[in-house]
């Protein structure tokens, strides 16, 4: 029996046109280009690269925050192109890097958490608050912050109330991008352990996007590393970071900062990275 994947990325390209110069003619470039992958049910998909390489354009296209130029985008088998806005934010959620950008400082957690229920009219406004209370004690937070602004709650618990908007709707995709990055370093662990919870809990598939690899390495059983808006390499988790295969994985793990203070600080130069993008050497994996 064949089992449909959750996510499937297809030939995924996003194109954006740029003027050289005031009077320069228009050209485009690629934020992403052909990105293929799947993402099997309740599993953790890990994408990782350095900054600028498509990762967050390309959660930005899963969740349609953008749209894509060409190529598929598949949950379930069923291209998102042909759903709704609604149907789409169903499906699949994100949750963004920062809370402090994601919520609205205005309004109260109460509305926030209940907004999704309100926008796609489901229960009334008792079920709705009702709803919201329990979501409150999924991320472990108390009933009173209903009537809290976000300002009012440290980071690591408004990024709580983030991943509590997210999951209100019981979507089947999650995509996080760089869920913790903006956090303390005490709350972080809190914050992956409570993912992967409710990703147990609720069936979930998470797509998760972030620079420390430490965190992908732990959360993901399959990982993508990106460049130039490709995936260079994909496999397990324990191949790629183990035994990589491509010269830009190895030097991206290499770059890695070390507890040892014997080892120093990672050192690499403009011409080492074009080396491993480009060199003879470079075997694009699939595994």
């Amino acid at each position: 029996m064949v089992f449909e994947p959750a996510l499937a990325l297809r030939g995924v390209r996003k194109s954006y046109s740029s003027h050289l110069g005031l009077l320069g003619k228009r050209e485009l470039f690629s934020a992403v280009d052909g990105v293929s992958f799947n993402v099997e049910r309740g599993s953790v998909f890990g994408l990782i690269g350095e900054s600028g390489c498509g990762k967050s354009t390309l959660a930005r296209l899963m969740v349609g925050l953008e749209q894509v130029s060409s190529g598929e985008i598949l949950v379930s088998g069923t291209d998102v192109a042909a759903l709704s806005r609604l149907e789409r934010a169903r499906k699949i959620q994100i949750i963004f890097q920062d809370p402090n950008g994601s919520l609205n400082p205005r309004k109260s957690i109460g509305s926030i958490l209940t907004l999704p229920l309100r926008v796609h009219r489901l229960g009334s406004p008792r079920e709705q608050n009702r709803r919201a209370v329990e979501m409150l004690d999924l991320v472990g937070l108390p009933k009173r912050v209903l009537d809290s602004l976000p300002g009012e709650l440290s980071g690591g618990q408004r990024q709580r109330v983030a991943i509590g908007r997210a999951l209100i709707m019981r979507p089947e995709i999650v995509v996080c991008d760089e869920p913790t990055s903006a956090l303390d370093v005490s709350v972080q662990a809190q914050i992956l352990n409570l993912l992967d919870d409710l990703r147990v809990e609720f069936g979930l598939t998470y797509v998760l996007i972030s620079h420390n690899l430490a965190v992908v390495e732990h959360m993901a059983s399959r990982i993508g590393v990106m460049c130039m808006g490709r995936i260079i390499e994909h496999g397990s988790a324990p191949d790629i970071m183990q035994r990589p295969q491509h010269a830009y994985t190895k030097l991206l793990l290499s770059a890695v900062l070390t507890p040892d203070p014997s080892l120093g600080l990672p050192s690499i130069d403009d011409r080492t990275r074009a080396d491993a993008i480009s060199g003879p050497d470079n075997r694009w994996r699939s595994s």
